[in-house]
This record gives C-alpha cells, sequence and structure tokens, in this order.
C-alpha cells in the first residue's frame, strides 16, 4: 500500500521483458492527468548509493529511466519545476521494485534525428532529506517528548507520500521493555535536541535527525519493494521478522527471506557470476572505535517556568498561599504582581512554592534563577531550598534537621530595579526532589508606580560546571589491523539525569540506562552495543567480493558464494533490468558475539569537552 494522491490512471507506461523472460512495466503518475495511458518504449535500471560502510544509515535508492521519443511523442512535458509532479511506479512480474518522484535532468530533443532517447531519473525520496526541515505537517515544530518512531515517521512523510515502514524485530530493547510493538514506539526523545544546532541553522534537517536516531541502534533504512525496511546489517540472516506499520499503526509481523545464493552457471545455480569480472580481495578490521555521546543542555528542568496562571492564581506545578487580595495576576496571564503599597508580611505567611518533585541526580550542577521586574517598587524577599535530607544555606548544603530546615537566604530589592536573581546551588548533595519556597517579606509599591511583578522562575543546568558528554570505546585485544575510524558523535543516549536534552526515556517516563540484543543476558548501555557491534561485524581481515551476477536479488540480501568462505551483504547495487544483470560489490560480515577480555576491551569516560581522538593502546 502506498498513501498517496494519483490520479486514476498512469499518464505514461512503458512495458518490456528482460533476457531472462521477465516482465517489467514503468508506470509513470502526473497528479493532474484525466486521460487515459499512453504507451511508450523505454528501460531502467535500478541502482542503490554504494554502501562504503556497511552500518550506513541511509541508503537511497533511484531509478534510471530511458524513453523513446519522437516528433509526435517528444515526451517534453515531463519536465516540470515541481519536482513532485510525476511519481513512478516500477514492477518485475506485478511485484513493485521501486516507488519514487521523477527528477526530469537530462531532457532534449534532437534536431537531426527524428527519434532520439530521453533519458531521466527517479528518486526514492532519501536523497532529498538534507533539504526537509524537521517539523510536523503544519509546519511547526515538535516539543516536549516525543517517540522516536514518530521521528523516523515524519521524516519519511516529509518526503511526500507514506509507505508502509517494516521495523526489524532485533533492535535492542531497554531494560524492562515488555511490548509486541517496535522499541522505536516506546523510546522517547526530547524533541527540542533536534533545534539545538548552532553550527549552521536553527532547524536540524530530516536526514540529521533520522540518522540520529537510526545510528544509536546500527539500524540502516533503505526502500525496497515499494516500502520502507529498518533493520541492523549485523543482524542479517537467511529469515528475518519485521514489524509492519501502515500510516503508523502496526497491522502486523512479516517474514522475509533474505538468503541469496551465487555460483557458477555450470554449477546450474539461478543466480551466476557473468562477464568473466569476478574478483576478491581483502579489506582490514576496524581495531577501535569511539562513540562520544554530547548531553545537551535543558533550559529548565521543572514545568511552568513563565508562571502561566490558570483560573484565578492557580499556576501548574506551584502553589500560591496567603496573599489575602495583595497580589494579581499580570495581564497576560503569566506571572502575579503585587498591588498594595507598603505591606509588611512578617507576621503572615505569603508564599510559593512547587508542588511536584524536581527530580534531581546526586551530582546535577544546578542554578536557580527567579525573574522579577519593576520599574518603581521594591522589597524583601527570602528563598528557602531543600532536598530530601539537606537544606541550601549562605555557607551551601548542610544536613538538615528540625532547626534549619526552613533556613531562608533574604534579599532586598530597591526601587527601579531589574532584577534576575540567581542561585547558584552547585554539586546536588543527594538523588531525589529539590523542594524551592520564596517568602514575601516586605513589598514597597507606591500608588503611582507600576507593581512589583514575579514573573517566573528557571531551574536549570549549570552550563560551565555540568558535564558535556561521554565516550564509549571498544579495542581489540589481538592486533589484527592499525584501521580505526573517526569518533561518531551521537544525539542521544543513556542518562540516570533528566537535566539533558539527550536523554532517552522509557515508556514510563523514566531514564534508560541499560540495554539489551536479542538473545543476550547481560544488560549494557545502548551505546556500549553500539560500539561492540563495530568490532563484531569484522573480527578479522574480511573479504570483499566484486563481479556481474545474472539474476535478480533484491537489496536487503544474506549471500553466499559458492567456493568462497563466510556470508555477505550488498555494497553496491545497480541492476539492469534488460540485460538482467546486476553490477555489483559484496562485503562479508559476522554477527558471532565478542568476549570482553578475551575479545576486546572496553571503556566508558567522561567528556570534559576536549577533542580527541581514539588510538590503538594495546
Amino acid at each position: 500500500m502506498i498513501t498517496t494522491t494519483t490520479p486514476e490512471n498512469p499518464k505514461y507506461r512503458a512495458e518490456y521483458k528482460s533476457i531472462d523472460g521477465d516482465v517489467l512495466r514503468l508506470d509513470i503518475w502526473d497528479k493532474d492527468y484525466t486521460g487515459q495511458t499512453i504507451e511508450i518504449q523505454g528501460k531502467t535500471q535500478h541502482i542503490y548509493s554504494e554502501r562504503k560502510d556497511i552500518f550506513e544509515p541511509i541508503i537511497p535508492s533511484t531509478l534510471g529511466i530511458f524513453l523513446e521519443a519522437n516528433n509526435d511523442l517528444t515526451l517534453s512535458d515531463l519536465y516540470s519545476e515541481n519536482e513532485r509532479q510525476f511519481t513512478v511506479n516500477f514492477y518485475r512480474n506485478d511485484q513493485i521494485i521501486f516507488f519514487g518522484y521523477l527528477l526530469p535532468d537530462g531532457i532534449w530533443e534532437d534536431f537531426v534525428s527524428d527519434r532520439w532517447e530521453v533519458s531521466l531519473n527517479a528518486v526514492d525520496g532519501l536523497s532529498i532529506l538534507k533539504n526537509l526541515s524537521f517539523v510536523t505537517d503544519e509546519g511547526y515544530k515538535y516539543s516536549n517528548k516525543i517517540t522516536q518512531f514518530t521521528a523516523v515517521r515524519q521524516c519519511l512523510k516529509r518526503i511526500g507520500y507514506e509507505l508502509p515502514i517494516n521495523i526489524s524485530n532485533l533492535l535492542p530493547t531497554y531494560e524492562g521493555f515488555d511490548s509486541t510493538d517496535t522499541v522505536l514506539k516506546s523510546v522517547l526523545i526530547n524533541a527540542d535536541r533536534f533545534y539545538q544546532d548552532d553550527r549552521k541553522r536553527e532547524l536540524m534537517d530530516c536526514d540529521e535527525v533520522l540518522k540520529s536516531i537510526l545510528e544509536l541502534y546500527n539500524a540502516t533504512v533503505i526502500q525496497m519493494h515499494g516500502e520502507w525496511w529498518i533493520f541492523r546489517a549485523i543482524d542479517v540472516k537467511d529469515e528475518m521478522t519485521f514489524y509492519r506499520y501502515e500510516t503508523g499503526e502496526k497491522t502486523g509481523e512479516i517474514i522475509w527471506n533474505a538468503g541469496v545464493e551465487i555460483g557458477s552457471h555450470i554449477d546450474r545455480f539461478e543466480i551466476f557470476h557473468c562477464n568473466a569480472n569476478q574478483k576478491k580481495s581483502i579489506t582490514p578490521s576496524t581495531q577501535a572505535f569511539r562513540v562520544n555521546y554530547k548531553y545537551g543542555t535543558v533550559r529548565s528542568i521543572y514545568k511552568n517556568e513563565n508562571f502561566v496562571l490558570g483560573e484565578g492564581l492557580y499556576a501548574d506545578g506551584w502553589h500560591i498561599e496567603g496573599f489575602n487580595g495583595s497580589c494579581v495576576p499580570q495581564p497576560d496571564g503569566k506571572g502575579v504582581m503585587f498591588i498594595n503599597d507598603n505591606i509588611d508580611l512578617n507576621s503572615v505567611p505569603l508564599w510559593i512554592h512547587n508542588t511536584d518533585i524536581i527530580s534531581i541526580v546526586e551530582g546535577d550542577n544546578l542554578n536557580v534563577v527567579f525573574r522579577l521586574t519593576s520599574t518603581t517598587g521594591g522589597g524583601i524577599l527570602s528563598y528557602n531550598f531543600q532536598t530530601n535530607n539537606f537544606v541550601f544555606t549562605e555557607n551551601g548544603w548542610v544536613e538538615k534537621n528540625t532547626a534549619n530546615q526552613f533556613t531562608k537566604i533574604n534579599k532586598s530589592y530597591p526601587q527601579q530595579a531589574a532584577i534576575a536573581e540567581t542561585f547558584s546551588l552547585g554539586s546536588m548533595p543527594e538523588t531525589g526532589g529539590l523542594n524551592i519556597a520564596i517568602y514575601i517579606t516586605l513589598i514597597y509599591v507606591p500608588d503611582w508606580g507600576t507593581p512589583f511583578n514575579f514573573d517566573g522562575i528557571d531551574v536549570i543546568p549549570n552550563a560551565s560546571a555540568n558535564l558535556k558528554g561521554e565516550f564509549h570505546t571498544a579495542q581489540r585485544l589481538t592486533r589484527i589491523s592499525s584501521v580505526t575510524k573517526n569518533d561518531k558523535v551521537v544525539n542521544n543516549g543513556d542518562s540516570v539525569s533528566d537535566i539533558y536534552y539527550g536523554t532517552l526515556y522509557k515508556e514510563t517516563g523514566e531514564p534508560t540506562t541499560l540495554w539489551n540484543r536479542p538473545g543476550e543476558v547481560t544488560a549494557k548501555p545502548l551505546l556500549r552495543i553500539m560500539v561492540e557491534d563495530i568490532l563484531r561485524i569484522s573480527p578479522r581481515p574480511m573479504y570483499f567480493f566484486e563481479g556481474d551476477v545474472c539474476g535478480y536479488y533484491p537489496y536487503l540480501a544474506k549471500v553466499q558464494i559458492n567456493n568462497v568462505p563466510g556470508v555477505f551483504q550488498v555494497a553496491k547495487y545497480n541492476f539492469d533490468t534488460v540485460r538482467n544483470i546486476n553490477r555489483n560489490t559484496f562485503r562479508e560480515y559476522a554477527t558471532e558475539y565478542l568476549i570482553e577480555g578475551t575479545d576486546f576491551i572496553y571503556e566508558p569516560t567522561i567528556d570534559f569537552g576536549a577533542v580527541t581522538k581514539v588510538t590503538i593502546v594495546k
């Protein structure tokens, strides 16, 4: 099923047979066309971008189209400034092979001959994700937490059509995960993480967002048979199970048979070597690999920092008590203002405090900023900060007891002051909850003046004091090669703290900490699994095989080559549909788990902001 708006009939259709008798059909659809289908002559070539890294997260495909034109049928109407005007379906024996947009590059008309060839390309859309900002269908930024599935689906939808999404059931899952859906439906991410790119622009593009999610799992997305497929290269096997989603909803599970055998024509292999250009070579394994998780900081870790009011003086997350008419909501509904003149409140408990827990983790370094404004008024405010067992004083955190638990820090504000009172609370003394209370001790508001305004509270990480991120490094203990891969930077990962944008969350809202690969008992951080898999897939120097093959096979394949040891995946795919020949290359891969301490060592380290590069130390 392809969800898109199309007319009743394709505008053009080219039908032909391959040299081996396969029936091939090309349909070109014009979204504004209402007539009958025009039969034309043509042929195609199906191509996937070359995969130099077997874990490449996005692999676009194209359909090279070659059509016969003449003076009566110039096909010049296929040129359109709107690249989404024409869509293309390509079938082999009534099985859809490709769906995409027509890019009319290369159209020309011969002034000498009365017949000529028109060449065009159709793209599946993955290659244009770089040009599409990550926004909702209405063009707005996402906010708050969204699931990884929502982000993946939206990136693919932004191409302009919605295809079914098939997701492998072998993605790692977080500890405690219990669902028959893909884990991507249960993992939550801070959408604001995608709008923190200060290098180039405000919005991340869909290519960056899609990669940032898939790379965490070492997963890949392709279009195959007119649908999206998400899988891990290291998990490719003869029979694979995928969860199937249409318009975002699960419709069942499907089995994909990926096994392909290639040999010689003499040995009666259905798919066989041809053109006598086969050769094999050796590629080195990766000796060490490091991933760098950049935490990202959160503007505020507590709700309603702008003190948006509901009915009366109700503010979500905050309680306002005992003001007896001395304060009212600000006109825009954000914050409160004190309106009485010379209020002496020493004997009256007028105060503001949080009602929901402000979650903290021991070692988090926080600032609390109180925003107040006044052009004529002034006053004295007192502040109290408590955790479960500690209270904050002028000398820092001290253990709490009945005598000191309401220790207040007094601040006096002169008339005509613009105020952003910042308390640097330093390193949190324990994991648990932070409580904040503001006591109004004295307010001076002249009758003719502007009220003293309380605008809001920000509870934010101290950007200079908190950690920048972490490194996860895996290195072989056996010296096989001198090859190291460049550090991979990722935007998300596990964390016990909620102060970072990059934190991944369980469906329950708790940060993720440990994950399991299918069938593996020991739980590990997700990024540790990522770096281990980079070493797993090539535990030794691996074969690289190239040469033409006769016979059709799909891109997602576990390839076995007769008389060549090992199993392979497609690295380069260029299928000539007329000659039924694929000009391809294959990369060998392995799937066995490695043993820590025997095969490799793993080292997590903190990123303090210095530029580093992984090096071989053994």
